[in-house]
């Protein structure tokens, strides 16, 4: 295992359906708007972002409701083979309060998912997929360590 807790022998730089973790590789499908990962070993949003740059993925910056779609049926997955409900997606306010953008863009999104009212504060700048609000995202510290998912462009 690297330090940043990946199987080295099992390729994660290909497009293959692979997820790398601590526990293990979890065989996840492609997704149709793209190769997803989801990483079984918990991190904050920075290493999470660091760990998919580690095999040539970004956070998964969800723009479209498709993509939240693709994005659920992941983590559904995941679930069903880990203990892990809720993960990190590519979507911040870190810049700036209340301005929400896409991690890999650095641009506004358009259209967005969050659980309504979601309790947004100044200490809470990170967006999460949470499966007890029905896969919606919500604000969440971005010192919290969740699961992530990554795509790979």
């Amino acid at each position: 295992m690297d330090s940043l807790g990946l199987w080295s022998g099992v390729s994660c730089s290909s497009t293959a359906s692979v997820i790398c973790g601590a526990i293990g590789p979890i065989s996840l499908p492609v997704q149709s708007s793209g190769v997803t990962m989801a990483d079984s070993l918990p991190r904050t949003y920075q290493e999470a972002k660091a760990a998919c740059a580690t095999v040539g993925a970004q956070l998964f910056e969800v723009r479209s409701s498709n993509q939240q779609t693709s994005a659920t049926n992941t983590l559904q997955q995941l679930e069903a083979q880990t203990l892990y409900t809720d993960a990190w997606i590519g979507v911040n306010d870190i810049q700036l309060e209340g301005n929400v953008v896409g991690e890999n863009t650095g641009t506004a999104l358009t259209e967005t998912f969050f659980a309504l009212p979601d309790m947004n504060d100044i200490n809470r700048n990170c967006v999460a997929l949470i499966k007890n609000q029905g896969y919606a995202w919500e604000f969440r510290d971005c010192n919290t360590r969740l699961v992530f998912l990554c795509y790979f462009p």
